[in-house]
């Protein structure tokens, strides 16, 4: 970068400096700057390099004559001052925009200071990955079928996020087509499915492609048990709740059946397998041998605060006075 000064003069009490300046392609731009400054309070502010580079940014926002008012040059101050950005650094920021401003560069600038990147290095390299952001956005946009008026906001408050998470492209594509096909098609649905994923620690697509895999085979699974129930409705997240509470409990698929067998034309037979299976489990019974030496449940009952009991004969009965005391006597218990 050249620049030279060709004239400093005194114009109604008010500084006014015009250079000459030529970025490093051949073309010499002329540059108007005037302040409202005191005779002296101009060189106290900027030193002529640094005039140079403020020139050299407005140029870089494509403007043949650029008039840098005081706002510009209080706004320069503030970067390499309070933000501490050397020049060099705030050109290479400047160079990043496309249709820019004076204004969106402080904007851009404020986000560098607050993401600690100060070197012409860091900044590129930020750019590069915000421009990365976007364009995956934009995807993850496109393949939810979803319009977003300001993909800012849509990159801060979710991409950005699910990529410090570790979820890759394919990962998130993946995803948002899943979720375009349920029905879920904007980001806010989107990131409820990625939190859930993310909170068992399923991140790369090999670990997506299994977990859908094995929720495919638990949805069949559930189909046998709601046929067994006498029911016809599709699985829902309250059944594959229910089928994992079952199988932590050790209960084997023959045994779920055998439950679900229980509780055909029940009024809620969900609920009454439930009730079957923990009291299987109290009283040590994970076999269908062993099923068979109880007799089928007596009774069932459901009041209308959908409280439900159900009773298997020789088993123990607790009185509400001895349910009480066991609240009494139990501090602290964890599940």
């Amino acid at each position: 970068m050249v620049g030279e000064c060709c004239q400093c003069g005194s114009v109604a009490g008010t500084n006014v400096a015009n250079f000459q300046l030529g970025i490093g392609i051949g073309n010499w731009q002329h540059f108007h700057i005037g302040t409202f400054y005191e005779e002296g309070d101009f060189d106290a502010l900027l030193d002529v390099e640094d005039v140079f580079v403020l020139c050299a940014v407005g140029r870089l926002f494509l403007l043949a004559i650029v008039a840098v008012e005081v706002e510009d040059v209080n706004l320069f101050a503030k970067w390499t001052g309070e933000l501490d950005f050397e020049p060099d650094a705030i050109l290479q920021a400047a160079k990043t925009i496309k249709r820019g401003s004076m204004q969106k560069l402080d904007e851009l600038m404020m986000e560098l200071y607050a993401n600690k990147k100060f070197t012409e290095k860091d900044i590129a390299e930020f750019s590069k990955s915000k421009k990365y952001l976007f364009e995956l956005t934009v995807k993850i946009n496109k393949a939810l079928s979803y319009y977003c008026d300001v993909l800012d906001t849509a990159v801060n408050n979710y991409t950005s996020k699910w990529i410090s998470r570790g979820f890759g492209e394919e990962t998130l594509l993946f995803v948002a087509n899943y979720c375009f096909r349920h029905g879920r098609k904007d980001l806010a649905d989107m990131d409820d499915v990625l939190d859930k994923l993310y909170a068992q620690g399923i991140i790369d697509i090999d670990s997506v492609g299994d977990y859908f895999s094995m929720i495919s085979k638990d949805n069949d699974f559930i189909k046998s048990i709601l046929d067994a129930t006498g029911q016809t409705r599709r699985p829902n997240d309250w059944d594959r709740q229910n089928l994992n509470q079952w199988r932590n409990w050790g209960f084997t698929d023959e045994m779920i059946i055998l439950a679900a067998q229980y509780a055909a034309g029940k009024a809620s037979p969900i609920v009454y397998m439930n009730a079957v299976l923990s009291s299987w489990k109290a009283n040590g019974i994970f076999t269908p041998e062993a099923a068979a030496t109880l007799a089928r449940p007596q009774t069932y009952q459901q009041t209308s605060t959908k409280k439900s009991s159900i009773h298997f004969e020789n088993e123990r009965k607790y009185t509400k006075e001895q349910l009480d005391a066991l609240i009494t006597d139990v501090d602290d218990i964890e599940i």
